[in-house]
C-alpha cells in the first residue's frame, strides 16, 4: 500500500495503491484484491479549475459467502472483476455570482463467475461486461437575497450478459447458453 500526493503551486496531485492478498480461513477463501488511483487537480485561473481523476480495480476471489453452516460453501466457485474508470470535472466562474460545475466520467466493468459442480456433473458461469458514460451539469447562482441551483445529467450504461448452464453427461448432456444485452438511459433536470 502506499500514497503519494503533493501540492506544487497551482496543481495538487495523488496517487495510491492498495494490495491485498490472502488465502482466507478456509478453502476456497481466498482473494486478490489490486486498486490503483490518480487523481489531479489544476487551477488555470482563479475563475477557473479542472480536475481529473483514474481508477482501476482487479479483483479475483473464490466463495467469500459467510453462511449459518461453516460447511456451507463451493470449493470450486470463482469470480473475477476487473474495472476501470476515468473523470474529468470543471469549475468556472462567470463572476461573483454565478459558478458553474461540469463533469464527465465513463467506466468499463467485466465480471466473470464460475460455479463448477463435478459431483453434480453441472456447472454455471455469468459473464458481464458494461461501459457507462455519464454528463453532469450544474449552475448556481448567488446574490444578496436569492441563490438558485440548476443542473442537469445523462447517464448511460450499455451491457451484455452472458449465463452459461451446462450438463456433462455422456449420455444426457446439454449446454445452454444465453446472451442479453440491455441499454440503460437516464436523465436528471
Amino acid at each position: 500500500e502506499g500514497i503519494l500526493s503533493g501540492i506544487y503551486k497551482k496543481l495538487s496531485f495523488s496517487a495510491g495503491y492498495s494490495g491485498f492478498k490472502t488465502d482466507g480461513f478456509r478453502e476456497n477463501a481466498d482473494q486478490d484484491d489490486k486498486i490503483a488511483n490518480v487523481f489531479l487537480q489544476a487551477e488555470l485561473s482563479p475563475s477557473t479549475s479542472l480536475q481529473t481523476e483514474f481508477r482501476y480495480r482487479d479483483l479475483e476471489a473464490g466463495d467469500l459467502g459467510l453462511r449459518f453452516n461453516e460447511g456451507d460453501y463451493s470449493p470450486l466457485q470463482t469470480e473475477a472483476t476487473d474495472g476501470t474508470s476515468i473523470r474529468f470535472g470543471l469549475r468556472q466562474e462567470f463572476g461573483p455570482s454565478l459558478t458553474l460545475l461540469a463533469s464527465y466520467m465513463h467506466a468499463d466493468k467485466e465480471i466473470d463467475f464460475a460455479l463448477p459442480e463435478p459431483e453434480l456433473l453441472q456447472s454455471f458461469g455469468l459473464g458481464r461486461e458494461e461501459k457507462a458514460d455519464s454528463f453532469e451539469g450544474q449552475l448556481l447562482f448567488r446574490s444578496p437575497k436569492v441563490r438558485v441551483m440548476a443542473g442537469a445529467g445523462y447517464f448511460d450504461i450499455d451491457s451484455e450478459e452472458t449465463t452459461s448452464f451446462e450438463i456433462d453427461d455422456p449420455d444426457f448432456g446439454l449446454t445452454d447458453i444465453t446472451t442479453g444485452v440491455s441499454k440503460i438511459q437516464h436523465t436528471n433536470l
